[in-house]
Parts: structure tokens; C-alpha cells; sequence
């Protein structure tokens, strides 16, 4: 598929109107974005439909060039085909596909993926994204070096504040509610949006039942914050991974 069919569909699944006044996470696991896709393939196994969502965030939108943050500044530049319609009233086309979500939403996936695949969750530090990083770009055959200045010099912070914009002023949180969270400290400025959309690895997160159980939480009762972090901190529970626990211990912005 190309790159804005993929950006479509992935974008679909999380903004709708069954999550109006939800809020959204980009979060996204390998098996996810193949189920995803797997309506649009017919005979495909489930690696060719992943092999095909890669090769399309390495060609992206037409005319970009560049690294995959280059391109995903480069789909940004056409987010004002949003406020447009042909005088049919249809939307604006990119290469045949409608533009009908912001055309960064699968990039902004994509550079969460290096917390969620195959990751270390004793190396969870903010300086460990950008190795995360690379390795999840090796291992998908994207042969590119990606560090900070990437992420400043293609303003990739504007895309996150730019995807709240459209949804929670443009469509007032009609197909879900996304908060941007503005880190000050500087190894959190720009990693810390990538990590605050999956701070807790895929597996721990199918034990957190568990996990309340234990620390006597009550089911379907509201608990501020605060309190949560609190007895989760306290608690000498061994469910919750060590690299987890040292976030909630941090009195920083990430935790």
C-alpha cells in the first residue's frame, strides 16, 4: 500500500467516534499494525503486510526525501490539504488517497515502535531511545542514524502539538482526546513525548489486574494519581518490571 493509505487506516483506528472523549495513545505493537492491515491484503502472510508498512514509512509521501523524520516533516507540510475540499466537495488527494487525518500520524507511530519491539525494559532511560532507535532501524533494513538533532532540525515536537490541535480544537474531541505533554527538562524535550505515549512494556500491561490486585486497589474506583503512584512506590510488589518502578520513583516529568 502507499504510504497514506497506511497513515489512513492506522490513523482511523485511533481517532473515530466510537473514542470520542477518550483519551489516545499512540501506541502500536508489530501484531497491531498487521491486523490493521490485513484487510487491504489478500494472500499476504503476516510478514509481507508488515515488510509492506515499512517500505511504505521509507517512501512516504511523494516528493519527500531524506531520513524518516525528514519525511514526516515533509508529510506535516501537507497537513493544510486538512482545510480543503475539491469543488465537489471530496477531499484533496495525495497521490490518488484521500487526505482525510493529519498525513504524520504513522510516522509519529513508527518512532514509538522502538519502545514497544523487542525491547530491553531494564534499559529504559531517556539517553537509551536513540540506540532503541537505531536498532529497531536496523532490524527493519532502514540503514539511517538518528539522534537529537534530527528531532529538532524537522521540528518533529510541532507534529504532536499540531495532532492535539486537530483533535481536540478542530474536532473538539469528537474522535478522541490527545494530550501533549511539554517536557522542559532537555534529555526530555523531545524523547519524552515518544515515551509518554508507552512508558510500560507491552507484557507488564496484561498484568496490571494483577498488579491492583495486589496492592489492594478496588475495582471501578476512581483513584487520583498521585495516590496510585503512591502505593504503587511503596508496594513490594516483584509484577512491576525494576526499569517501571524507577520511573514512579523519579520526581520528574516522565513519572
Amino acid at each position: 500500500m502507499k504510504y497514506l493509505e497506511w497513515n489512513n487506516i492506522i490513523a482511523a483506528y485511533f481517532f473515530n467516534p466510537a473514542n470520542a472523549g477518550k483519551d489516545i495513545y499512540l501506541y502500536l505493537t508489530k501484531s497491531d499494525i498487521i491486523s490493521i492491515g490485513r484487510l487491504h491484503f489478500i494472500e499476504e502472510t503476516e510478514e509481507d503486510i508488515w515488510i509492506d508498512y515499512i517500505a511504505s514509512i521509507k517512501r512516504g509521501v511523494p516528493g519527500s526525501s531524506g531520513n524518516v523524520l525528514a519525511k514526516a516533516k515533509f508529510a506535516h507540510s501537507k497537513n493544510n490539504l486538512l482545510n480543503s475540499k475539491r469543488q465537489d466537495g471530496n477531499p484533496l488527494e495525495i497521490d490518488g488517497i484521500p487526505v482525510v487525518y493529519p498525513p504524520y500520524i504513522a510516522y509519529l507511530v513508527f518512532i514509538v515502535l522502538p519502545l514497544i519491539e523487542n525491547v530491553d525494559s531494564n534499559s529504559q532511560r531517556a539517553n537509551n531511545y536513540y540506540r532503541r532507535l537505531e536498532a529497531f532501524l536496523q532490524n527493519n533494513q532502514i540503514n539511517e542514524n538518528i539522534g537529537t538533532n534530527d528531532f529538532r532540525n524537522n521540528q518533529i515536537n510541532r507534529l504532536w502539538e499540531d495532532l492535539a490541535s486537530w483533535a481536540n480544537i478542530k474536532n473538539n474531541g469528537d474522535f478522541g482526546w490527545f494530550n501533549v505533554i511539554p517536557f522542559t527538562n532537555e534529555n526530555w524535550v523531545y524523547v519524552g513525548k515518544v515515551f509518554s505515549q508507552c512508558v510500560l512494556p507491552p507484557k507488564f500491561l496484561n498484568r496490571l489486574p494483577e498488579l491492583f490486585e495486589s496492592i489492594g486497589l478496588v475495582p471501578n474506583t476512581f483513584y487520583e494519581a498521585s495516590f496510585l503512584q503512591e502505593r504503587i512506590k511503596n508496594s513490594k510488589t516483584n509484577l512491576m518490571p525494576k526499569s517501571t518502578l524507577g520511573f514512579l520513583k523519579k520526581d520528574d516529568e516522565l513519572s
